[in-house]
Parts: C-alpha cells; sequence; structure tokens
C-alpha cells in the first residue's frame, strides 16, 4: 500500500489590491469650463437679487461695540459659576452617584436655571426692512420656556443590550 504525501503550501497573508482608474480624455473646452448639471431645475431657483447687501445699508439699530461677551448680563465665568451651582449637585443623589438622566430632570434644571438668571423673557421683532431684533427682559417671566416636539413620526430608539456582569 503507498503512502500520499501531501505537500502544503507556506501560507501567505492576504494581499490588498491596489485600484487604478484612467479617468477618460477629456476634450478641452475653448469657450469656458465645464459646468455640472445642478439637480433643482432652474424655474425653481431663486431669483436673483438685485438689493445691495445689508452691510452697505445703514443699520436702523445702533451697533453695540465688541466688549466682553456677556450671558444673561454676566461675565463668561459669572455664568458658568452660577449654572454649576444650580446644575451639579441636581445631577447627583445625596450618595454622590449620578442620576440617571431624564426629560422630567432637564425640565427642572431649566426651571432652576430660569429662576436663578431672574426669569428672563424674550420678544422678536422684524423691521420694515426684515431687521430683526431680540429683546430680553428680566423679572417679568411667568414660566420658562418649554417646547414639546412631536416625536410621533420618529424612529424609535435602540437600546444597546446590556453587558452581563462577568463571575
Amino acid at each position: 500500500m503507498s503512502e500520499h504525501q501531501h505537500s502544503v503550501a507556506p501560507a501567505k497573508p492576504p494581499q490588498k489590491r491596489k485600484r487604478t482608474s484612467v479617468a477618460p480624455p477629456r476634450e478641452p473646452s475653448a469657450e469656458r469650463p465645464e459646468i455640472p448639471e445642478s439637480a433643482i431645475p432652474p424655474a425653481d431657483l431663486p431669483a436673483v437679487s438685485n438689493v445691495a447687501p445689508c452691510s452697505s445699508r445703514s443699520p436702523t439699530a445702533p451697533l453695540q461695540d465688541d466688549g466682553p461677551l456677556m450671558i444673561h448680563n454676566r461675565s463668561v465665568e459669572e455664568y458658568q459659576q452660577l449654572y454649576h451651582e444650580v446644575v451639579d449637585d441636581m445631577l447627583k443623589y445625596k450618595n454622590g452617584r449620578y442620576r440617571p438622566y431624564s426629560l422630567n430632570l432637564g425640565r427642572r434644571i431649566k426651571q432652576k436655571l430660569w429662576e436663578r438668571l431672574n426669569r428672563p423673557s424674550f420678544t422678536e421683532s422684524v423691521n420694515e426692512d426684515g431687521l430683526v431684533t431680540i429683546n430680553v427682559s428680566y423679572g417679568v417671566g411667568v414660566y420658562p420656556p418649554l417646547h414639546d416636539l412631536d416625536t410621533s413620526l420618529e424612529p424609535e430608539a435602540e437600546m444597546p443590550q446590556k453587558k452581563r456582569a462577568k463571575n
């Protein structure tokens, strides 16, 4: 009885193939460069405006100088301090563990911040030339603004699989 010997070739690691592509030669246009077609039909494009940009018109509201950035009449540092005074304790249980975030917790945080900022209220006005002005008043707001969004048509969020504890 004869034995068959099998020779095994040494394994070679897989090699990546180089992809090469050659663009078809273009015919140069002497008149003007080629412009790609727009996905928007020309009839649906807005009309070209002949009105000068806003920067060339004199503004109706005086421009404020570029002083230091203020948030609700507070410096950035003062606002950050106030924010942390309000929020940090609300994000943790008394034992120091972090609370899970929820819509209700977010609304409570927003309410407390709004109260500490002296209940700001915003109004918007639009002049006849289209200039939008936002005005803020303090101490006049009755409730902080709540914006409920209709998410009924949104897909359900996928919950990540919980990892099992190692024993």
